[in-house]
């Protein structure tokens, strides 16, 4: 039974608040995977997997070091890493279309980074959540081993489909024409294959939201991309506040000291500086400019929504204390809110600096 009464909003999984922002997600990551053509992404994908590494490796090694500093357990330590190199693709590809960007080699190559981040972080998140909570009643390198195999067949899959357009293209139109609502047809599809896929996600120990992503993924290919993304953008906009009121609610700023605040500004400047060491010194070491370096790393910067989930789902399974919890969130709100301060500061490529 959903519970509506806000006062039993903490610790209620099936509360309304929390069944509604949940499917927001799903469609928010379904928007996210959209945005991400397997074809793009295998052209850009040595730069991007090269910088992706560095800006992942720079920020988790600072987070779980700088744990140390008020924790001692590894998991957490873990958990904090992985929301400190966690990116945003929602906020990057709505500042790259905010300055027009999304289409140049910068654009696609920040895109690249951020895309790439996000299935690793995804995929560590799902290994960490196994390792404390497992799904299935397997040692826990059988659950690993089990959402690897998962997770590399279904990119398999796309890789395959890719090459079979024409063949592809004839069994969806056949499905489209069996739909009684014209219009609706790939709409229908998309949501059948994204709750689909975020199902199976689940069933093998992933988070429901890594399938969504990859059901995203499939469909970026077609043209009808363009005509779903507008129907899925709707039901998002509609469907995610209800995850933040939820996220809102569970924060206790009433109790937080001290402490809490202290590591909410260590989490940060170290977000911020590792993120950027990592992500400019992957660009050199693929032998960009310094100036294409200085702006992919700032588009790197910010964590968004990507880093608030990770805090939301270390925190339902008992990882993150309430202040870490708090901690995390605000170092989430305030890099989303300073990267685009700092992006004009230091100048957009092919426009004025100020």
């Amino acid at each position: 039974m959903i519970h509506f009464d806000i006062a039993e909003v903490e610790g209620e999984s099936d509360h309304f608040l929390n069944v509604m922002g949940q499917v927001g997600l799903v469609f928010l990551m379904f928007g996210i995977g959209l945005e991400t053509r397997l074809s793009e992404l295998l052209d850009i994908g040595r730069t991007a997997l090269i910088v992706a590494l560095f800006s992942i490796a720079v920020p988790f090694l600072g987070g779980f070091l700088v744990y140390f500093l008020f924790g001692s357990d590894s998991n957490t330590a873990v958990m904090v890493g992985t929301a400190l190199f966690a990116s945003s693709t929602t906020i990057t590809v709505n500042l790259l279309s905010y300055y027009q960007l999304t289409d140049t080699q910068e654009g696609k190559t920040v895109i690249g980074i951020s895309i790439v981040v996000d299935i690793l972080c995804l995929i560590l998140l799902a290994v960490v959540t196994n390792l404390v909570s497992p799904v299935h009643g397997h040692a826990w390198w059988m659950n690993i081993l089990i959402i690897l195999v998962f997770i590399v067949a279904v990119f398999a899959a796309m890789a395959h489909l890719r090459h079979k357009a024409a063949h592809r293209s004839d069994l969806l139109d056949r499905f489209c024409s069996a739909v009684p609502r014209p219009g609706s047809e790939w709409f229908v599809l998309a949501c059948l294959v994204c709750f689909g896929l975020t199902a199976c996600s689940y069933l093998v120990g992933l988070s429901g939201i890594v399938g969504a992503f990859l059901a995203g993924m499939f469909f970026a290919e077609y043209e009808a991309a363009s005509r779903i993304r507008e129907q899925f953008d709707t039901l998002t906009r509609f469907l995610l506040p209800f995850f933040f009121i939820y996220v809102g609610l569970r924060l206790h700023f009433d109790v937080m000291g001290l402490n809490a605040l202290l590591m909410a500004a260590v989490l940060v400047v170290v977000a911020l500086a590792t993120k950027y060491v990592g992500a400019y010194a992957g660009c050199r070491v693929c032998r960009m400019e310094k100036s294409q370096a200085n702006f992919t790393a700032i588009c790197t910067l910010a964590r968004g929504d990507i880093a608030i989930i990770v805090a939301t789902l270390a925190h339902e399974i008992g990882l993150f204390s309430t202040n870490l919890y708090a901690a995390v969130i605000i170092m989430a709100v305030f890099t989303q809110i300073l990267v685009p301060i700092i992006m004009r500061r230091a100048g957009i490529p092919g426009q004025a600096s100020p």
